[in-house]
């Protein structure tokens, strides 16, 4: 694998020679159709084409590859693109638990997750290959707007823990289990769809903690897989079954 130092040497070169071939420099139109990749090179010189985006106008993108165990290297190619993006990981192999590395990357001190490209994530579609999305992974991914669970079982303890950008989840039938504070502080989610059925010592105490009233009427009489609403998101959130 290539060192980090090695890949950014290989971006900014790439980068260059791809400003001569365009006219009038980088892209500025975000595409509405999915590029596909196999390789998180490319995708992070395709990425660098573009001029700068919001949170609002994602670039969609699609990866597939066997990412070995981490995310860290796609992580590490959005800090360099430095663009928001709709990622498709859902035919990435090599991942059984999805995380996010808190530490330095490839033996560059400083770049922690925060400060390395999870910041960079509006939409994501996880792994296929993924059983659970782990520990702490997206905390304070406050641009994170859109997630697709894929097939998981398990969302660990503080997964998705202040995740202001999302405003709706769905949770896959496949999950058995929800952990501590697995969505606390996602203070602006207004809908949220339980596809299958959590038992009690599934979905613990404090998983929506910050979000009002949600476990409560899951597990009251009627209440179960379906669809959760609220008016007023946050920990005051009075929630309604819709179907």
């Amino acid at each position: 694998m290539k060192t980090a130092k090695k890949r950014l040497a290989l971006a900014i070169a790439a980068c260059f020679s791809l400003a001569a071939c365009v006219s009038g420099g980088a892209e500025s139109g975000i595409p509405t159709k999915r590029k596909s990749f196999t390789d998180i090179a490319a995708m992070e010189i395709y990425l660098s084409s573009f001029d700068e985006n919001s949170v609002d106008a994602p670039i969609p993108v699609k990866l597939t590859a066997d990412l070995n165990d981490t995310l860290d290297d796609v992580l590490f190619s959005f800090y360099i693109a430095r663009r928001f993006v709709d990622l498709d990981l859902s035919d990435c192999t090599g991942i059984e638990e999805v995380t996010v590395s808190k530490g330095n990357f490839e033996g560059i001190p400083g770049f922690y997750r925060a400060t390395a490209g999870s910041e960079f994530i509006a939409r994501l579609a996880v792994p296929g290959s993924a059983s659970s999305i782990g520990r702490s992974a997206f905390t304070d991914c406050f641009y994170l707007a859109g997630i697709d669970m894929g097939g998981v079982a398990a969302i660990e303890r503080n997964a998705f823990s202040a995740c202001w950008g999302l405003s709706e989840i769905t949770i896959p039938a496949s999950v058995a289990s929800i952990g501590d504070g697995a969505f606390y502080g996602c203070a602006r989610i207004a809908s949220v769809t339980f596809e299958g059925d959590i038992g009690p010592d599934g979905l613990h105490a404090n998983a929506f903690s910050g979000m009002g009233d949600l476990r409560d009427k899951y597990f009251a009489p009627g209440g179960g897989r379906g669809t959760y609403v609220t008016e007023n998101p946050g920990a005051s959130a009075a929630w309604a079954k819709t179907d």
